[in-house]
């Protein structure tokens, strides 16, 4: 129970920090949760509701952890493999499709990151920082209409959460320039 709510109060702190922490945070509680409750309710895998093993799951978010350091350094595509080995052992989690889009935008590959992110979106719909990297990413490829979906997605999933509104109100100012500069042009 203690590291439960050791975990609990760390994730509390991040949220306050940053969201892509905090969807990795969210991710890892739930490999350590699962392990606390492998010793405590002596797990039996062959037993276990649902898709996937716990075992699997454990794995992937091992592999999550080393793929978010490679990131953190810089070494995005490395982390982009190792997003992708974590899924190819554990197909179930939205978190690791988001990582891998998250990648894929950084690395200037929108077409394949849309289609991860999609994925998230699809295995999670409540997942609100999917729905922001999304709407990034469309922003990126100037499909403003899908962007502003996803942001709208975003907000109303997250209403207190500023982040999305301003990439909204960024999203509309983009938007408009094209307008602006056209009347210029014709007068």
């Amino acid at each position: 129970m203690r590291i439960l709510r050791t975990l609990l109060q760390l994730n509390a702190r991040s949220m306050q920090r940053s969201y892509r922490m905090r969807a990795f945070l969210v991710c890892f509680s739930f490999a350590l949760s699962t392990l606390v409750a492998q010793s405590v309710f002596a797990y039996d895998s062959t037993k276990f509701p649902g898709k996937g093993t716990i075992d699997a799951w454990v794995k992937a978010s091992q592999i999550s952890l080393a793929a978010y350091n490679l990131s953190k350094q810089g070494k995005r595509a490395e982390a982009l493999k190792q997003y992708q080995r974590a899924i190819s052992v554990y197909p179930y989690a939205a978190c690791d499709y988001h990582d891998c889009g998250y990648e894929c935008n950084k690395l200037a590959d929108n077409k394949t990151a849309i289609q991860y992110l999609k994925k998230a979106v699809e295995m999670a719909p409540g997942y609100d920082l999917a729905w922001m990297t999304l709407g990034s990413t469309y922003e990126d490829l100037k499909d403003y209409p899908a962007a502003q979906t996803a942001f709208k997605k975003a907000i109303e999933l997250s209403p207190k959460n500023i982040e999305p509104v301003v990439d909204l109100a960024d999203l509309y100012i983009l938007m408009k320039r094209p307008m602006r500069n056209k009347q210029n042009s014709s007068s």
